[in-house]
């Protein structure tokens, strides 16, 4: 009496590999977003606006502009200091304990 195994005769389905569906989410994902940034106003961030223009070629996408709102490159405050960023084209300041901000809400 013969037996034979239906499994190895199967066809092995193949799913694509973490990294090959990593590929594909940013590729969706950035044809999805090109059109909403193209419709940003990157000339200004106004004083109704919290989050700032997200512009092309940014190392990250800030979701609150702290140094913008506080003015913290032009005004100097006690418990701020400008000190180097992650990359030469960035600029870090380091908030000390005496650092008080403050937005109205």
């Amino acid at each position: 009496m013969a037996f034979h195994c239906s499994a190895s005769k199967r066809k092995q389905q193949r799913h694509p590999s973490a990294s090959t569906r990593s590929l594909l989410c940013v590729a969706l994902l950035s044809h999805l977003a090109s059109p909403a940034l193209g419709q940003l106003d990157l000339s200004r961030l106004d004083g109704d606006t919290v989050c700032p223009p997200i512009r092309n070629g940014q190392d990250d996408l800030p979701g609150f502009d702290l140094i913008t709102q506080f003015q913290l490159d032009v005004i100097p405050l006690k418990g701020v200091r400008k000190v180097d960023g992650s990359t030469p084209l960035q600029v870090a300041y380091r908030l000390d304990r005496e650092a008080n901000f403050q937005i109205p809400t």
